[in-house]
């Protein structure tokens, strides 16, 4: 049943996050890119693992991984945010901004202004990192 395989397979992927096996979680995406019953989860799975990861070469295969995802739906403000956040660990801060840039027109976080404003300090572009900042603290009002 298709039901009970995807609940598994987020069920594991979950597990992977929790217990910190980060390889395991890379490996397991990229070995069911093409299931079709798990690309409910897929944008999600990348996002979470983004943010986890440190290793470069782990942030270089789940990289390879969301830009494939992404090429099937570009318009995927998750798998967007992934990018902008992978492009920022690999130090491509123009590709970063461009990603986080495209994830905000599209779906607007407190996620994508941090980043935005870890850019912004990098490159010292004081216009974008106020820009961030007033864009943070504007998402952080929204959710009180």
């Amino acid at each position: 049943d298709e039901k009970v395989s995807f609940l598994y397979a987020k069920l594991y992927f979950d597990g992977l996050l929790r217990l910190a096996e980060y390889a395991l979680a890379i490996e397991f995406l990229a070995d069911n890119l093409k299931v079709e019953t798990l690309h409910l989860i897929y944008s999600d799975a990348i996002l979470a693992l983004s943010k986890k990861l440190e290793d470069k070469i782990q942030v270089d295969k789940l990289n390879l991984i969301a830009e494939k995802s992404l090429f099937a739906d570009k318009s995927n403000a998750n798998l967007l945010l992934a990018l902008g956040i992978l492009s920022y660990h690999q130090q491509r801060f123009a590709k970063s901004q461009a990603y986080l840039e495209a994830s905000s027109n599209l779906k607007p976080s407190l996620d994508v202004y941090v980043f935005l404003g870890l850019v912004a300090k990098d490159t010292q572009n004081s216009q974008l990192l106020a820009e961030s900042h007033q864009q943070l603290i504007a998402n952080i009002r929204n959710l009180a």
